[in-house]
């Protein structure tokens, strides 16, 4: 059974390093984007998330400075570009 699931891209923040910083860095690993960091759009805490532990998820927003997809098939099977649709 094949499940079309996409996410947009996301990892740890490294020891001393920004949430902006971070997510311009997860988003050249996985998709060989450049960009710059623009602003936090939301995030979400959860207390007990894995082993007990507490987790905070933030979404941030990004310019793209380039917009050729170079995937590390090491980090993620398959990136594309999509078109954002809000529904009220």
């Amino acid at each position: 059974m094949k499940i079309d699931l996409w996410k947009i891209p996301g990892g740890l923040v490294d020891e001393g390093e920004t949430i902006a910083d971070a997510a311009v860095r997860e988003v050249w690993e996985e998709t060989g984007i450049k960009a710059k960091f623009h602003s936090i759009l939301s995030f979400r805490e959860k207390l007990n998330y894995k082993w007990g532990q507490p987790d905070i998820y933030f979404v941030v927003l990004l310019k793209p400075e380039t917009y050729d997809i170079k995937i590390d098939p090491t980090e993620i099977r398959d990136a594309k570009w999509m078109k954002i649709v809000r529904e009220i």
